[in-house]
């Protein structure tokens, strides 16, 4: 069967250095000096038209580079690479420019391949539909989370009809409901014939979906063939490699060095360059930069100047103080990185120890949120466990499989967002979501004492102790309040993340809306079987 994509003996580096300055200074020495990291070492396949092809490895094994090579976004430094068509990538945020609207994104990728204005303007509703990301579509990217970014990314590669697919980890931020929309949508390329490249950690979507599979490790392809048996070797490697003890990891680091020449098989700094005297650059070298600083400088200044003289100085001051009425409002950026996790059961055993027998510390609910310090696995009963810092600062220990790790890529939304609760709110509650947190860190005492309703105490758990009305649960901690919890609140989990703009996360079977506002980490739930509660869960930094 004829080719649709070919790589012949790619090799693609990047040089390594030390220092900012170092790539200035590259620019008038030898480009062939020095330290290179190889993303990719003299690799060779062939890849059949129709064929979907998947991409795993370690992370650092060059899948991102492939598939930057395949969609030509980079070059390779040696070999060939052959497609027969044309090629999209679809990565978080590939070729979407941050300071355009979604609409004039849309355009922009259109035009860079080949559209006419009149096929643009047709396929336009079409991807704004598919994207499903409501008013942002006329935001500028910037201000989109992660998963926006992914959807409308793949919203205009699937719009655009291209003969080959890339598909670089860009499900992997998305809701459950968005990725199996995305994977109908590969599954009819698929059955049309169409040729995808499709990069995950996901090895079962991997193995379901893809015909073939290219194993990459370090640089070199691994195995490349049936997508089920290259699935199988890999995870008998990554069962292997965790099973090993730290010696028997550094002997194949040691040995692996030898065979890549990969940087991350490198954990020793660089060595600093030998000093050597600096070559004056020619006189009339320097006198040419200097001219060409001078010109531009000079052109920038009297082009502004104009401008402004232009216009009369009222105008002037008219316009700055449009320009800073128009700033958007300062959103505090997250504060907490990659530590944060959130439970995704209820009565689950926080224990002294790793270890199933040790004994607990307290138990803990659906919604609350926890700092992360470290992770430990229990190799005998093939656990892994996190060291959750607890509100006094003391330490304990949960399985993994009841925690959901917080997004880190995106800004803390205002506090006021939590408004939109306050319609479902109206009957019942006689009170906003966002009223209810000046209880926050009061005692038991004056929480009965202010609150409208009469409390009753509904569980106790070491030095945790929870009060609740019908419709409200404090959480307290040594008798300080840090959680509030509305548990059945009358809204859809698909409603609550239409009115949010936030993505649905599934964990552990359960459907989550996880986000934080400037003081709060907030947990949405869904709550029973008939699927119009939701349980919210308020928890204070």
């Amino acid at each position: 069967m004829a080719y649709k994509v070919k790589f012949k003996h790619v090799t693609k580096r990047y040089k390594m250095y030390n220092k900012p300055s170092e790539k200035i200074l590259d620019l008038f020495s030898s480009k062939e000096k020095g330290e290179y990291h190889y993303a990719l070492n003299n690799i060779s396949f062939e890849v059949p038209e129709g064929e979907v092809v998947g991409i795993i490895g370690l992370n650092g094994s060059g899948k991102s580079t492939l598939s930057n090579l395949i969609a030509g976004v980079t070059m390779p430094n040696e070999g060939q690479i052959f497609t027969k068509g044309t090629a999209a990538l679809i990565a978080i945020g590939s070729g979407l420019n941050p300071q355009l609207t979604g609409i004039e994104n849309i355009e922009i990728k259109g035009l860079m391949l080949g559209l006419s204005k009149e096929k643009i303007k047709e396929i336009t509703p079409k991807v704004m539909e598919f994207a499903d990301i409501g008013k942002f579509i006329y935001q500028p990217v910037k201000t989109y989370s992660s998963g926006m970014k992914s959807r409308l990314g793949f919203a205009i590669s699937i719009h655009i009809d291209p003969d080959i697919f890339v598909i670089d980890e860009a499900l992997s931020v998305g809701d459950q409901t968005f990725t199996d929309k995305c994977l109908d949508k590969m599954n009819e390329f698929k059955e049309n014939g169409k040729t995808i490249f499709f990069i995950s950690h996901s090895l079962a979507q991997v193995k379901s979906f893809c015909t073939k599979a290219i194993w990459l490790h370090y640089g070199t392809i691994r195995e490349y063939g049936d997508a089920s048996e290259v699935v199988d070797h890999y995870m008998e490697f990554l069962r292997d490699f965790n099973k090993m003890t730290m010696e028997e990891r550094r002997q194949l680091r040691e040995s692996q060095i030898k065979e890549f020449q990969h940087g991350l098989l490198q954990n020793t700094p660089m060595p600093e360059r030998k000093k050597r005297k600096r070559r004056k650059l020619p006189f009339l070298t320097l006198a040419a930069i200097a001219a060409l600083g001078g010109a531009g400088a000079t052109y920038a200044y009297k082009h502004n100047k104009s401008k402004v003289q232009e216009r009369p100085a009222s105008v002037v001051k008219q316009v700055v103080q449009q320009e800073t009425e128009k700033q958007p409002p300062v959103v505090q950026e997250k504060i907490t990185v990659k530590n944060m996790y959130v439970v995704n059961g209820t009565d689950v055993i926080i224990r002294k120890e790793p270890n199933k027998t040790s004994s607990p510390v307290m138990t803990t609910d659906l919604g609350e949120v926890y700092e992360v310090i470290q992770e430990k696995r229990d190799m005998e009963q093939n656990i892994v466990w996190k060291q959750l810092k607890l509100k006094d600062s003391t330490l304990g220990w949960m399985s993994v499989q009841w925690l959901t790790g917080y997004t880190t890529d995106r800004k803390a939304l205002p506090d006021t967002t939590l408004n939109i609760f306050n319609k479902a709110m109206q009957e019942g509650y006689k009170i906003t979501l966002l009223s209810l947190a000046k209880y926050f860190e009061k005692t038991e005492e004056q929480l009965k004492a202010t609150y409208p309703v009469q409390l009753k105490q509904s569980k106790v758990s070491g030095e945790k102790n929870v009060v609740s009305s019908n419709l409200v649960a404090f959480t307290l901690w040594k008798d300080r309040v840090y959680n509030i919890t509305l548990p059945a609140l009358q809204l859809s989990i698909s409603q609550a993340a239409s009115l949010l703009e936030q993505p649905i996360v599934k964990n552990n079977g359960v459907n989550h809306i996880l986000f934080e506002t400037e003081r709060y980490y907030v947990t949405i739930t869904e709550a029973g079987q008939t699927k119009d509660t939701v349980r919210v869960s308020l928890t204070q930094k």
